[in-house]
């Protein structure tokens, strides 16, 4: 007897979601060609949401990265081999039989290849190809679990943060640059809302403190930003913080010598040798470093780029080397313990 199909969805939901795929969501030649390690980068003018990392690998960083990407391409590569056929198909007819042995190997050659393309990205970083085929089979996973649940969704939609978030944080401005302006007011009570929490009206406000004994990481070279952190640790009474230095970060080294494991804070520079900070945080997170990081950084940032990147937060350089770069320091790293507290991020 013929084996039952594996299809859930109408030959018509089928046709049109396979429409959509072969538009939009193909194979193409030009991911073969390996991308190239990047020029030193020090234009603090731009923004941070140019391709790859911002500072170049060395040449054994550079060989993995190479390796990296040959292997995320072979893997999209084969099964694109069958798949892209399978879906030109489905976008003729939408009635074409997938019996469940077929529906289980292509969802474990698509999960087996995202594994290749996200390992990639983790050394790579924003990177277009990558990106492309990530959201390639991202989408390539969507079709066919709706062919087997029977449950439409739409294929319209992008995620390609190069680290996933365990916690299910998600991306907001003013959350990110830690904007003590717009958020105050919700994490510290006023005197109205304690006044009419106790008089059993609306409820107070969770309290939160900056914890009293953290490991702290400062990756930064700038002699200014390095005194005013020193300065902050002295006004604040931060005799429980255990802070370490490294005038002149190397990601690689920090990688090898697994130094993360000892910290509960990093303060991470953006520009360093050897990768620079991107490529640091993005293979912590990849670790499963469930630390904080927070960005010092000169760039001017608008977007999710530094997110997608395992970040937590930003303190622009213009903040920590003013002449009270210590007090403006404490405002964006109380402001983010406090938002931590209140949604109850991971890291």
């Amino acid at each position: 007897p013929q084996a039952k199909s594996a299809n859930n969805l109408s030959p018509e939901q089928t046709r049109l979601s396979a429409q959509i795929m072969r538009k939009n969501f193909h194979y193409k030649s030009a991911w073969e060609q390996t991308p190239q390690n990047p020029d030193p980068f020090n234009d603090l003018n731009l923004p941070a949401d140019i391709e790859g990392n911002l500072t170049k690998l060395n040449e054994q960083q550079f060989e993995k990265a190479v390796s990296e990407y040959e292997q995320a391409v072979a893997a999209v590569r084969k099964v694109a081999g069958y798949m892209d056929a399978n879906i030109y198909y489905l976008s003729v007819s939408g009635r074409e039989a997938l019996v469940p042995a077929q529906l289980y190997q292509f969802l474990n050659d698509i999960g087996q290849a995202q594994q290749q393309v996200n390992k990639a990205k983790v050394t790579w970083g924003k990177q277009e190809s990558l990106d492309e085929m990530a959201l390639y089979l991202q989408k390539a996973r969507e079709f066919y679990t709706m062919l087997s649940t029977g449950e439409y969704r739409s294929l319209t939609e992008d995620n390609t943060a190069a680290v996933a978030r365990a916690d299910g944080h998600t991306y907001n401005y003013e959350e990110f640059n830690l904007c003590s302006e717009f958020l105050r007011d919700p994490l510290r009570p006023t005197v109205r809302q304690m006044v009419l929490s106790w008089l059993g009206f609306g409820s107070k406000p969770a309290p939160y403190t900056v914890p009293e004994n953290l490991r702290v990481a400062v990756l930064q070279d700038n002699k200014a930003v390095v005194e005013n952190i020193k300065k902050m640790q002295e006004k604040k009474n931060l005799t429980g913080w255990q802070i370490d230095y490294y005038a002149d970060p190397d990601p690689e080294q920090f990688l090898k010598s697994n130094l993360a494991e000892k910290y509960d804070l990093i303060f991470m520079d953006v520009l360093m040798k050897n990768g620079g900070g991107r490529y640091l945080t993005r293979q912590l997170r990849a670790g499963g470093y469930e630390g904080t990081v927070l960005a010092l950084s000169g760039f001017d940032v608008h977007n999710d780029v530094l997110f997608n990147d395992g970040f937590d937060g930003i303190i622009p350089l213009e903040y920590a080397w003013n002449s009270d770069g210590a007090s403006l320091i404490w405002r964006h790293v109380d402001t983010y313990y406090g938002l931590k507290a209140r949604h109850g991020w991971v890291h």
